[in-house]
C-alpha cells in the first residue's frame, strides 16, 4: 500500500492510468486501499475528479445500472477509446452479475454464517430469517444464559450502518417482544470496512471487517476487477465472526 499523496490529482490519475475506466466507488476503494486515503478524503477525491472533468483531463460516461441511478465511468481523455470501451463493458457485466447475487449469495449467505457461528458458540434455539409479520429477523437465538432472545440483523454490505438500520433493529426487537411475550435485545452485524461503526447504547455491533460471499470464482474476479478489496469469498464460518459474536453478545 502506498502513502496517499497530498495532491489527490496524482491519486486519481494514477488509478485511471492503471485501471483504465472506473466508477466512483472503485476510485474511492482503490484510493483507500492502494494509496492509504481515508474515508474523509472521499469528498475531496470527488471534488478533484469533478475539477479534472471540467478541465477536460478526465471524461465521464453514463451507463444503465440495475438500480435507480446510472453508473458513471471515469477515464483519462488520453486513453485509447477501444481499451476504454472494452474495460467499461467488462466491468459493467460484472456489476450487473453482482447485483443478482446480493440477496442470496451475499445477504442470506452472511446470515447463515452468523447463525452457524451462534450454534458453534452454544447459543440455543438458533433460527435464520424468522418470520415477523411481513418482515424477517435475520438471525434469532436465545442468549447463552437463556434469559432473553437476541434479534440480530446482518448488514453484509459496503455501506456503513446508518440511523435507519439502527431504528429498524430496535423496532424488530420491540415487535418480537410484543408478539411472542419474551424479552429480547437487538444486535447488528456490520462489514465495517471503513471502521466507522457508531457507538449506540444497548446495541452490540459485530464487526466482520469484510463482505463475505460464497466461495465462487466470480467473486474473486469481481474483487480484482472492481478493486473491492473487502470482498472475501469463504466456504466456512470465518474466525472473525465467531470471535466478534462471542465478544459482543455477552
Amino acid at each position: 500500500m502506498s502513502t496517499c499523496p497530498d495532491n489527490l490529482q496524482e491519486v486519481l490519475i494514477g488509478i485511471l492510468s492503471t485501471h483504465t475506466a472506473c466508477i466512483a466507488r472503485e476510485i474511492n476503494d482503490r484510493a483507500f486501499y492502494e494509496f492509504d486515503a481515508t474515508f474523509e478524503d472521499f469528498v475531496n477525491i470527488r471534488s478533484t475528479r469533478d475539477s479534472l472533468v471540467s478541465q477536460g483531463i478526465i471524461k465521464e460516461v453514463s451507463k444503465k445500472s440495475p438500480y435507480d441511478k446510472d453508473y458513471k465511468f471515469f477515464f483519462l481523455t488520453t486513453t485509447n477509446s477501444s481499451k476504454v470501451s472494452w474495460t467499461i463493458n467488462c466491468k459493467l457485466n460484472h456489476l450487473f452479475e453482482y447485483s443478482k447475487y446480493t440477496k442470496k449469495k451475499i445477504g442470506h449467505f452472511c446470515e447463515d454464517l452468523v447463525a452457524e457461528a451462534a450454534v458453534e458458540l452454544g447459543f440455543p434455539e438458533v433460527e435464520v430469517r424468522r418470520r415477523l409479520g411481513m418482515r424477517e429477523i435475520d438471525v434469532w437465538c436465545k442468549d447463552r444464559n437463556e434469559n432473553f432472545y437476541w434479534v440480530i440483523e446482518s448488514k453484509n454490505r459496503r455501506q456503513e450502518i446508518n440511523t435507519t438500520d439502527i431504528r429498524h433493529v430496535f423496532q424488530k426487537a420491540e415487535k418480537a417482544t410484543s408478539k411472542w411475550n419474551v424479552t429480547t435485545k437487538p444486535a447488528l452485524v456490520s462489514s465495517s470496512i471503513y471502521n466507522r461503526v457508531p457507538n449506540v447504547p444497548n446495541l452490540p455491533i459485530i464487526r466482520t471487517g469484510a463482505i463475505y460471499a460464497q466461495d465462487e470464482e466470480f467473486f474473486y474476479e469481481y474483487k480484482a476487477l472492481l478493486g473491492s478489496w473487502y470482498i472475501e469469498p469463504v466456504d466456512s464460518v470465518p474466525d472473525r465472526i465467531v470471535e466478534q459474536l462471542d465478544e459482543q453478545l455477552k
